[in-house]
């Protein structure tokens, strides 16, 4: 395994959240050098954050990269500062190079080229905000800024949030994990004579993993909201959305809400998806607090045709308390609130700018006593438009069925995790030797002969962290394979894991044919 050499004077990238209406629209796309000047930040005093390659076309569209240091290598490379695992690209393709506030890409003698809006980069060449940077056939980067503002306004406002839903959340998971302990105790119970093939028995198996796996999507979606993590779309399923907040709202509403939707099929607008989540979020919440713990909530979706565009049209609608005319004008205005210490007055503010950003316009319609009805209007985007994948693709991935059983190091501190993920394995027909943390897993490593085929490593234990074991395995048993499991959803550490020398990296809590996959996955690349 060739070791990463470390770099000081250039800090690895950054990653962040998607924000597409950072580009310029009105110049569609492009601006001159001295514009660009204009809106580079100079000062601390500035509202635009530092200038971003997103990724357009490649590996996992959708990506930003702050680009931090003064020059930045693009390339296959384990040592690059951005990497990207494509096979168009040469090892060390092409320079980013920052002088404070312009930009340049330089070629580094790459095999397939870099092209600037589809000129060869030949030379050391001026990018602007909008330039659209093309390294080989497969990747296609642009250059665009953050607001700073923007993203520290919708970040506060996503934990405004969550504090208003956290006494839902927690009556939901303690209802999960109450089904879960209740029909293990039945399973506990059950006489020595009955077989897993017992309807009884099958029932309540199932129950637990539903219970559980409720459990775990329900988590994962509240640490994607809190964290503003984007799925990296330039075009939203409206349809899907809809649904998915009205799941989650109804795990976490008072009973006696009713939810209620009517959402077409096939309805697309531009952006992020996680702009539009929580923008729904948002007015869903506030027709919660209008409404108590008993009344209706809609939520609607289709398309209109009738005037000269076609239009995406939202109504979230609740018959809570309603509003007079007074409150009515100054709903959007920042940090006006009704609800006292409950809230800071940045919701509705926030929905109006996101829903601006989006290229759509919002209204209101209310009465005191008789409710209110939030109705959302996009230019729509034709139903088969391109939509980017929001994960890896799957394609090429090996059969789990065809793969050789493998001598496998299983590295996790926590002894239930290593215990239920040794079963699976050892099922699978792997030869697996469990260690209870980095220390032990070395010891392991230096009393056996030969070398394991597999590393499966926990990124966070107390004795010794995924780097230091990434590290240590490079000396001890360089040309090893190496599978990273997380609790966390930290992207910037797990790109540098990638780049240490990890080949893939699951997120627990992971089913069976998932960790089987990701196995699969991490023999097939080269360690």
């Amino acid at each position: 395994m060739t070791r990463p050499r470390r770099r000081t004077a250039h800090p690895r990238m950054a990653i962040h959240d998607a924000d597409p209406w950072c580009y310029d629209d009105q110049s569609r796309g492009r601006m001159s050098p001295n514009a660009l000047q204009k809106r580079i930040p100079t000062s601390d005093n500035d509202v635009l954050g530092p200038a971003r390659l997103v990724v357009l076309r490649g590996d996992r569209p959708g990506r930003q990269y702050v680009i931090e240091a003064e020059r930045v290598v693009i390339g296959r490379a384990l040592d690059c500062d951005l990497r990207f695992d494509l096979a168009q690209l040469s090892r060390h393709h092409a320079a980013i190079h920052r002088d404070q506030r312009t930009y340049a890409v330089e070629d580094l003698g790459s095999s397939n080229g870099t092209f600037v809006n589809g000129t060869p980069v030949e030379s050391l060449t001026p990018v602007a905000v909008g330039d659209k940077i093309q390294l080989g056939t497969g990747l296609v980067l642009q250059l665009a800024l953050q607001d700073a503002v923007h993203e520290e306004l919708s970040q506060r406002q996503r934990l405004e949030m969550l504090g208003r839903l956290g006494a839902g959340i927690a009556h939901d998971f303690n209802n999960m994990l109450g089904a879960v302990l209740s029909n293990v105790e039945v399973l506990q119970q059950l006489g020595r004579g009955v077989l897993l093939s017992d309807e009884e028995v099958k029932e309540t198996l199932s129950d637990i993993h539903l219970a559980a796996s409720r459990a775990a999507e329900l988590s994962r979606r509240l640490v994607a909201f809190a964290r503003g993590r984007s799925s990296g779309a330039t075009v939203i399923d409206v349809t899907d959305i809809c649904h998915e907040v009205a799941r989650l709202l109804a795990r976490t509403f008072p009973r006696g809400i009713t939810i209620e939707t009517e959402v077409g099929e096939k309805l697309r607008i531009a952006g992020e998806p996680l702009e539009l989540h929580q923008v729904l979020m948002n007015l869903c919440l506030n027709a919660r607090d209008a409404m108590g713990n008993d009344g209706v909530l809609r939520v609607s979706a289709k398309h209109d045709r009738r005037g000269p565009n076609h239009e995406i049209v939202i109504a979230v609608t609740d018959d809570g308390e309603g509003m007079d005319e007074a409150t009515k004008r100054r709903i959007f205005e920042p940090f006006f609130t009704t609800k006292r210490e409950r809230g800071f007055g940045l919701g509705l503010a926030t929905v109006r700018e996101v829903v601006t950003y989006l290229g759509g316009r919002i209204s209101v319609s209310t009465a005191p006593g008789v409710g209110t009805t939030f109705e959302l209007r996009f230019p729509g985007v034709a139903p088969d438009a391109h939509r980017h994948a929001t994960s890896e693709s799957a394609d090429g991935l090996p059969n789990t069925a065809e793969l050789e059983p493998l001598s496998i190091l299983l590295v996790d501190d926590e002894d239930m995790v290593r215990r239920s993920t040794h079963r699976v394995l050892r099922r699978a027909g792997h030869d697996v030797e469990p260690a209870r943390g980095g220390e032990h897993a070395l010891a392991l490593l230096e009393e056996r002969a030969r070398p394991f085929d597999l590393v499966i490593l926990d990124l966070d234990m107390p004795d010794m962290n995924g780097e230091e074991m990434l590290e240590r395995l490079a000396i001890d048993a360089p040309g090893t394979h190496v599978m990273m499991l997380t609790g966390h959803h930290d992207e910037s550490r797990e790109l540098n894991m990638l780049q240490m020398g990890a080949q893939v990296i699951l997120h627990k809590p992971c089913s069976p044919n998932e960790l089987l996959e990701g196995i699969a996955k991490t023999m097939t690349m080269v360690p």
